[in-house]
């Protein structure tokens, strides 16, 4: 039976494929920033929209149920909306930006 995070240890074969996929770069500056500014423009977009709160399901430990603010469609059309706008004012780089910086770049 094999146990599958030790095939991730330094030297086995699983590693080595693995680093040189990922050309031994693990985490970007840049596409730890952007994820957190996509993180933090999601939870504003969370407060600032409207949207219909609604119970969930009771929880386990509780007969409580917690009330969830359901604008998932509005925040949906508002990127897709705010995603053309800046590739006509910068240019597709900012567009691009995930493929210029992924793993294997």
């Amino acid at each position: 039976m094999a146990v599958p995070f030790l095939s991730l240890l330094p030297g086995s074969p699983m590693y080595q494929r693995l680093e040189i996929q990922t050309s031994g770069k693990v985490c970007d500056t840049k596409a730890t920033l952007m994820y957190l500014a996509w993180y933090t423009f999601c939870a504003v977009l969370w407060v600032v929209l409207p949207g219909d709160w609604v119970e969930g399901l009771p929880m386990r430990n509780s007969h409580q149920w917690m009330e969830h603010k359901i604008n998932a469609f509005p925040t949906f059309f508002l990127s897709l909306g705010i995603t053309p706008s800046i590739t006509l004012c910068c240019g597709p780089q900012l567009v691009n930006f995930t493929d210029n910086n992924g793993l294997n770049s």
